[in-house]
């Protein structure tokens, strides 16, 4: 459906608008208009429109870690870090700041397969507390690294 009132394109119409039941294709050639609504006219050539004439082939997506959730967010004085991991491996996981900074490692160890969590209390690798703002928890494993920003307001 396609609305250009602005153009003159549609003045054989009388009104210079589309009309409210006019179906354009791909190459914008008018498939079907209509001064009434007929649903079941449009709907049969919708249908027959979008119909798939070809299947692509789905390529296997890489198998990857997932940085699932941090909650709460936005967060007050702690938040709380989920991920998944598809196999065993070395994982790091750090929050920088706006600026890029490390402020914090949370984590640098050999995980198992699974599912794992862990809380981050606002504050710095010398125990500071951090300002509001924007952070980002990175979680690195395999080779691959996956972000979320965080949001800490106080």
């Amino acid at each position: 459906m396609a609305d250009d009132r602005g153009s003159n394109i549609w003045s054989d119409f009388g009104n210079g608008a589309i009309p409210r039941n006019t179906i354009i294709d791909m190459n914008g050639i008018v498939q079907y208009n209509s001064i009434g609504f007929n649903e079941s006219a449009i709907t049969s050539l919708l249908d027959e429109l979008l119909l798939a004439t070809e299947v692509e082939e789905v390529l296997e997506q890489p198998e990857r870690h997932n940085l699932l959730t941090v909650y709460p967010n936005p967060f007050n004085a702690e938040t709380t870090i989920q991920f998944e991991l598809l196999r065993s491996g070395s994982v790091t996981l750090s929050v920088f700041d706006n600026q890029g900074r490390a402020v914090r490692w949370l984590l640098n160890v050999d995980l198992s397969a699974g599912s794992h969590q862990i809380n981050w209390n606002s504050r710095d690798e010398s125990g500071a507390e951090m300002p509001s703002g924007v952070y980002m928890a990175t979680l690195f494993h395999d080779g691959g690294l996956h972000t979320r920003k965080i949001l800490l307001l106080k």
